[in-house]
């Protein structure tokens, strides 16, 4: 059985005042000043908290993802290297390797990726600070209109990023920390033909 319309279907009535006013009010209601000024005020919140949480939390749990993916690989590597030299090979190669091979010093690098990433971050926070200034300039200009209640807004508009924020974090740390993207085979296989090709160009 169909649901009952809120008026009449009859052409005739689609321009009567019952039919404007039912429209007016409804229309009013889904664009009051109190629902608009909630939903720009979500916005800002999660433009801070998501960011946020990335340059805090997201950024660690990422670095720890590269290094223990880069381990895994060096870890793969090194036991195909044990599998396929032999115990007097490995020595032979060993006084070349002390030699010929030396850490590289990173600290310069290091220092020039903290800084363009802390401009980075300077930046991020600057044009969100923009944003959520500019909106909250709006919200005051509905609120010294309309003079909606804050405080129920402010409290609903709080819950849902604090869901949203524990959903973020829920993915970094148990999905994103496990996840592993990195594939040994196929570094292992790329390493092999690179020394296939050095071997034949020097043959």
């Amino acid at each position: 059985m169909p649901l009952p319309l809120p008026f009449p279907m009859d052409t005739s009535m689609l321009l009567s005042p019952n039919v404007q006013d039912y429209l007016h009010d409804n229309i009013a209601s889904l664009l009051s000043g109190a629902e608009v000024s909630s939903i720009i005020l979500s916005l800002c919140l999660i433009s801070i908290v998501i960011p946020s949480l990335f340059f805090v939390v997201g950024s660690k749990v990422e670095s720890e993802v590269v290094t223990t993916q880069a381990y895994h690989i060096v870890d793969g590597l090194t036991m195909s290297l044990q599998n396929i030299l032999t115990p007097d090979q490995r020595a032979a190669l060993k006084p070349y390797l002390d030699q010929y091979i030396e850490a590289p010093d990173l600290s310069q690098a290091d220092a020039e990726v903290a800084k363009k990433n802390s401009a980075l971050v300077s930046k991020a926070y600057t044009y969100i600070g923009i944003g959520v200034g500019c909106a909250l300039l709006i919200i005051l200009g509905i609120w010294l209109k309309s003079r909606f209640k804050v405080g129920h807004m402010l409290v609903e508009n709080l819950f849902i990023v604090a869901i949203v924020a524990a959903v973020e974090l829920s993915v970094l740390y148990f999905v994103g920390r496990n996840f592993k993207s990195a594939n040994v085979n196929f570094v292992k296989l790329k390493l092999v033909e690179a020394l296939q090709a050095y071997g034949a160009s020097a043959s």
